[in-house]
């Protein structure tokens, strides 16, 4: 091992280090290094004495055992620590000078074994670490029930008895290097029952935690950690936790006596034929990711020993209607109705580290039956098609997550498919039609998809062109009147009234296409008449006018003007703001299909009838009742029941296209 002494500043005169038998006359600050052997004691000194001096030493092999020892010397007076328990060292201190060694490491071998009465001889063994000098004298010794065959040997074979006690067998093996130098290794050669050790230490953390279940108590999971090993010295557990973000620890299940560290948690006392000691604690984890819990305890041989547990955090997506296309089907994922004769696609989806194969898919209720998906290679998804079994009725789908308690789950009431038949007469410019016929398809194809989830579907019957006049390419929507009592009023303008004149069938709903409407960047609008849309109307935008024909109204979440928030709109999506609870918002606690941590400003702009700022997201056919604001509501009160869901739906078209 290496022996550094340090000088801080020049002497003021020459110093002399005396090493064992070698001296060294310093005059320079620096450092002074002597290689010396471990074992043998030698003898250090100063003089002049100087408090400008300290010493160090470290292992030749410094990583093998760790930290290095460390003395401080300061006019006399000098400690010596060993590094982790590795290293043994003793010294002598007077005035200005010091007698020390480095010890070796001591192992006894073999630990942690079973020995009885029928076994026969178990042979033990002394192991100096590192060490090359003239042997020292070994001594064994075993408490009681254990012959030690060798008691002065470096070897010896030990034998057990009836009368041994199990629970805490040792043997003690000490080396005596002279001068009072020892080293005392101590070997625990049975824990536990008579037929084998049993020392382990155990670890339950459940695998799969839930969050986005707002603040329900049993979100609180609970850890536990056992160490069966009879030796009351090993009470001590370190817990160690690594990753997701803002996982808290707590002492009580109700999660309000927060655990300040895991470190140093003292187990119950082990008495002897116990067995062990267990100890619980809890943990809440509001982040999504995987994470782990490392528990380790030492044995009173000074072995580590440890288990580790991984689990992983998730959160359910629980939306009954997702906003989300199956491009394969040409549907809306989990549809707000199942209609007889036509299967439905559900889907769900979870962050974190979790796979499909986890799901299971069951009808909890209804008449109904429901399949796992699979992609292209044959692999279960995340999604599954329900399929009615009968004409009426409603079907309760369950997406289980393992054994959670609490679970996504889809209300389907079962409906009849409707069939909406549908004209289109587009206006012509330079003898060409401003929509081609193809173009028309794709917009009642996608009008088709969204409307997939209530059960609707729209029949082009015909397209004709050639209708109305050039004037009709732009299109004026309103325009002003006065009555007999001479008052003005605004009303559909006649040049819209003409064009929305050319059929008069009655027996179908109406699409009438022009260039461009005139009214208040209007691009499409529908009246009991028809609808009429221009070019710059978006597939999206056509379907939400055909609900309007459907009987659906605006919703809307905030004030018209301004940007002040009405307080309805912050209230969460569990409020009273949605009324048939038992459908998409959830009655039940945790089965509701929105985050909790929406708002009714967030929700309202996912639905088709988002009447403020519609995009190609919001396509979400709701089930029950939605309390949204008026168009221009000035208070939170001035609310109304907005009739934006399948409930309202008109289920005869002819009589509004009649009218």
């Amino acid at each position: 091992y290496k022996l550094t002494v340090s000088v801080a500043e020049d002497p003021p005169e020459t110093t002399q280090i005396t090493v064992g038998d070698l001296p060294v006359a310093v005059t320079n600050a620096g450092e002074y290094v002597f290689l010396l052997e471990k074992g043998e004691a030698y003898a250090l000194s100063f003089f002049p004495p100087s408090t400008n001096i300290s010493v160090s030493a470290v292992d030749d092999i410094a990583p093998m055992r760790g930290a290095p020892l460390r003395s401080a010397y300061n006019g006399g007076d000098g400690t010596w620590t060993p590094d982790g328990g590795g290293f043994w060292t003793d010294y002598v201190l007077a005035a200005d000078n010091a007698r020390f060694w480095w010890l070796p490491w001591l192992c006894g071998s073999p630990d942690v074994t079973h020995i009885d009465a029928n076994a026969g001889a178990v042979e033990f063994h002394a192991n100096l670490v590192d060490y090359r000098r003239a042997p020292p004298i070994f001594q064994w010794t075993a408490s009681e029930g254990l012959t030690v065959a060798s008691p002065n040997s470096q070897t010896t074979r030990v034998t057990a008895d009836d009368s041994v006690a199990w629970a805490r067998a040792t043997v003690t093996v000490t080396a005596a290097f002279g001068d009072d130098r020892s080293l005392v290794s101590y070997l625990y050669v049975s824990y536990g029952t008579e037929s084998g050790p049993q020392v382990y230490c155990s670890l339950s953390v459940q695998p799969i935690h839930f969050i986005n279940e707002g603040n329900r108590p049993e979100r609180v999971y609970p850890v536990s950690v056992s160490l069966i090993c009879p030796v009351e010295t090993n009470g001590i557990v370190d817990i160690s936790h690594e990753g997701t973000d803002g996982a808290l620890f707590w002492s009580d299940a109700a999660a309000t006596q927060p655990l300040q560290s895991l470190s140093g948690i003292a187990l119950s006392s082990v008495e002897e034929g116990s067995g062990g000691s267990s100890y619980t604690f809890y943990m809440t984890s509001p982040s999504v990711g995987s994470g782990s819990l490392t528990a380790l305890f030492a044995l009173p041989s000074g072995e580590t020993r440890g288990v580790a547990k991984s689990y992983r955090v998730i959160e359910p997506i629980r939306r009954l209607v997702c906003s989300e296309i199956d491009p394969q089907y040409s549907c809306v994922f989990n549809p707000s109705r199942l209609v007889s004769g036509h299967p439905a696609r559900l889907k769900v989806g979870v962050n974190g580290n979790f796979s499909p194969d986890d799901v299971e898919w069951s009808i909890v209720s209804g008449p109904g039956t429901v399949a796992r998906g699979e992609d292209d290679f044959g692999e279960a998804d995340w999604t599954a098609t329900v399929t009615a079994t009968a004409e009426s009725g409603e079907v309760v789908v369950e997406a289980r997550f393992n054994e959670d308690g609490i679970q996504p789950r889809f209300v389907l009431p079962v409906v009849q498919q409707r069939i909406i038949p549908v004209r289109a007469f587009v206006v012509s410019a330079n003898n060409k039609p401003i929509m081609s016929t193809e173009a028309i398809q794709s917009k009642i194809y996608h009008a088709n998809i969204i409307f997939s989830q209530v059960g609707v579907e729209l029949n082009l019957l015909s397209i004709s062109n050639d209708v109305g006049s050039a004037s009709d390419l732009v299109l004026n929507k309103m325009q002003v009147y006065t009555n007999v009592n001479g008052r003005s009023y605004r009303a559909l303008s006649s040049q819209a009234t003409a064009l929305l004149n050319t059929y008069t069938g009655g027996d179908c709903l109406e699409l009438y296409f022009v260039e461009k409407i005139v009214s208040e960047c209007t691009v499409a609008f529908s009246c009991k008449k028809g609808m009429v849309v221009s070019k710059e109307a978006t597939d999206h935008v056509i379907a939400h006018e055909i609900c309007h024909a459907l009987g659906l109204k605006d919703c809307y979440s905030r004030r018209k003007k301004g940007t002040v928030q009405i307080a309805n709109g912050n209230l969460p999506v569990a409020s009273g703001c949605f009324t048939n609870k038992l459908l998409d918002w959830g009655a039940e606690t945790g089965r509701g299909f929105y985050s909790a941590d929406d708002t009714v400003s967030v929700v309202l702009s996912r639905l088709l009838m988002f009447g403020e700022d519609s995009s190609n997201e919001s396509i979400d056919i709701p089930s029950g009742s939605v309390h949204s604001l008026r168009k221009n509501a000035l208070y939170s009160s001035q609310t109304f029941a907005a009739e934006v869901g399948a409930d309202f739906m008109k289920t005869n078209i002819l009589e509004v296209c009649s009218q």
